[in-house]
Order: C-alpha cells, then sequence, then structure tokens
C-alpha cells in the first residue's frame, strides 16, 4: 500500500509558506492603520495652527479689552498650545512605529528531519525516577522543617 502522506519537509514548508504570507498580511495593515493615523495628525494639527493664528491674531487687534475676556482668549491659546504639542508628540511616535516595522524574511534553509520524532520511554522513566527521588528528599526536609517549627514554637525542644 502506497503512502500518500505529505513528507515533513513539504509540510513545513507550506506552514512556513502560510505563516509569512499571514504576518505579511496583517503588516500591510498595520502599516496602512499607521499611515492613516499619521495623515489624520498631520490634518488635525494644521487645523489646530490655524486656530492658533487666528486667536493670535484677535489678540493683537484687541485693544483696551477687559482683562478678563483677554485672560480667556490666552488660556484658550495655551489649550491649543499644548494639544498641538500632543499631536506632535503622537505623530513622531507613529512615524518611529512606521520606520521600525519590517516585512517577514526567511534567513537561512529549514533543516526538517524525514522520519518523524518518537516519544523515549527509556529517557522518560529515567528522568521519572531521578525527579521523583528529588522530590522525595525536598517532602522529606520541609516535612522535617514545619515540625520544628512547631515544636520551636510552642516552647518544646527536640
Amino acid at each position: 500500500m502506497p503512502d500518500h502522506s505529505p513528507k515533513p519537509k513539504s509540510l513545513f514548508s507550506a506552514v512556513i509558506e502560510k505563516m509569512k504570507t499571514r504576518h505579511n498580511e496583517q503588516y500591510r495593515e498595520a502599516v496602512a492603520r499607521l499611515e492613516k493615523r499619521e495623515q489624520s495628525l498631520l490634518n488635525d494639527i494644521r487645523g489646530y495652527r490655524s486656530q492658533l493664528d487666528e486667536l493670535d491674531l484677535v489678540i493683537k487687534n484687541i485693544k483696551g479689552a477687559d482683562a478678563g475676556h483677554l485672560a480667556l482668549l490666552m488660556v484658550n491659546r495655551g489649550n491649543v498650545r499644548d494639544t498641538i504639542v500632543a499631536m506632535e508628540k503622537d505623530l513622531v511616535d507613529a512615524q518611529s512605529m512606521l520606520s521600525d516595522s519590517f516585512a517577514t524574511h526567511i534567513v537561512g534553509k529549514q533543516l526538517t528531519k524525514e522520519s518523524p520524532v518518537k516519544p523515549k520511554p527509556k529517557l522518560v522513566m529515567a528522568l521519572s525516577i531521578v525527579l521523583g527521588l528529588m522530590l522525595g528528599v525536598f517532602a522529606a526536609f520541609f516535612a522535617e522543617f514545619i515540625a520544628r517549627a512547631r515544636n520551636t514554637g510552642s516552647g518544646k525542644e527536640m
């Protein structure tokens, strides 16, 4: 009866290609989102800068206005300036993320075994025995520690 199951190497190659394709799709989507965010921030910054220019013009043209009105305009100007600074920081962060991102590239060749990996019962048994002994010794020391702590706490000596 002929074996028509896929070879491990071809299966591994298919999985790698699928992962690479999926990662590249996610990369393109992420880059598109970052570029959209960058463009949105640039537009918002332009709008706030024009608002700041208008406020500066209004403040320059106000002569003899009451101090309360002028103070409100100055506070508004400060808020707009703070918003612009925060947006510029976000813009720098978005641009940094764009420059730091990269698509998937496979470096080197794939190393696969032709035969499947099989369990090694002798190794499993040896490790089980060694770890069981270690756990038993630990449990004995811990039980002794607890017994001494109880005796010491109640004022009894061993």
